[in-house]
């Protein structure tokens, strides 16, 4: 194709292309990086549909994925260098740039998903109780730092910050009550439903959807609801963090008016945690069941 300028142009279905394999490929890295915590974990977010949909199509959803679990991480990891070698200030404080950055990244790309830093914040006053100011100092400096990069990967705050930022959030708490959300109709338990049921058992005239047959090999997100049930008392007692995050994900979708499929993203890294915890604890009773059947016979 070539334009009125002489200038070839890339055909359209080019840049279809490169955007969906941009998606893609922050979808495959968010897999990676909960499959460090947990392969089975990673296992459970590759098969389940509302991933695999809304990481290979042109949306907002697979970057701010990445980088909200990426942004926990690097969190984590500099807390614990801090309480086991505060001296080294070199690899500790690089954790810490390198999680504000990341969270500066997540709010700039869409707002809903910097909600983890609420989860960083709540697990550091939690685990840094102990050292009270340098865990607040911490905080108020990593703040500090993700509000920086926040306003240096949104460009549309850069000409006026403060009134395109009031705009941009009143845009998205009038669109969460507009007539064309209000007309769906769904219910403030939705994403509970989102996360019971494959994309593939709705109707393909539902509204929210499109897709084709065999777009999915595997249905699985009702069985990895009910491991994520069961996993929920050991991804309290183990991983906390995690925790913290479902639970305040979970709040957020169900008070939060709109009620789109993909906005489930946002906890279901920590969800597919919490399947890998309950699919292992329902292999604990069953060996124990087979080995106290073995015995009686």
């Amino acid at each position: 194709m070539v334009t009125g300028d002489g200038l070839q142009s890339v055909p359209y279905w080019h840049h279809l292309f490169i955007l969906r394999s941009i998606s893609v490929l922050f979808g495959t890295a968010t897999v990676f990086l909960i499959s460090l915590i947990s392969p089975l974990a990673g296992l459970f977010l590759a098969i389940d549909t509302y991933a695999i949909k809304y990481t290979g199509v042109i949306y907002l959803e697979a970057l701010p994925a990445f980088t909200s679990l990426a942004s926990l991480l690097a969190a984590h990891k500099s807390r614990r260098v801090y309480q086991s070698d505060p001296e080294n200030r070199k690899v500790w404080v690089g954790w810490l740039v390198l999680s504000s950055l990341l969270l500066g990244m997540t709010a700039a790309s869409k707002y809903m998903y910097a909600l983890v830093g609420i989860v960083i914040i709540m697990d550091s006053l939690i685990q840094g109780w102990k050292h009270k100011r340098s865990t607040l100092l911490g905080l108020a400096v990593w703040g500090l730092l993700a509000s920086a990069f926040f306003f240096m990967f949104d460009p549309i705050l850069w000409n006026s910050p403060l009134n395109q930022l009031i705009k941009s959030v009143n845009f998205n708490a009038n669109y969460s009550v507009s007539q064309y959300v209000r007309d769906f109709g769904y219910p403030f338990w939705q994403p509970i439903k989102w996360l019971m049921i494959s994309i593939p058992q709705y109707s393909n005239i539902h509204s929210a959807f499109y897709f084709n047959k065999g777009d999915f090999f595997i249905s699985a997100d009702s069985l990895i609801f009910i491991l994520a049930l069961a996993g929920l008392p050991n991804l309290l007692k183990r991983n906390k963090p995690m925790f913290i995050w479902l639970v305040v994900g979970l709040i957020f979708l169900l008070v939060w008016a709109t009620k789109w499929p993909q906005y489930i993203l946002l906890v279901l890294v920590p969800f597919c945690i919490s399947a890998s915890y309950g699919c292992n604890f329902i292999g604990k009773v069953l060996v124990k069941l087979r080995s106290g059947w073995t015995r009686t016979t």
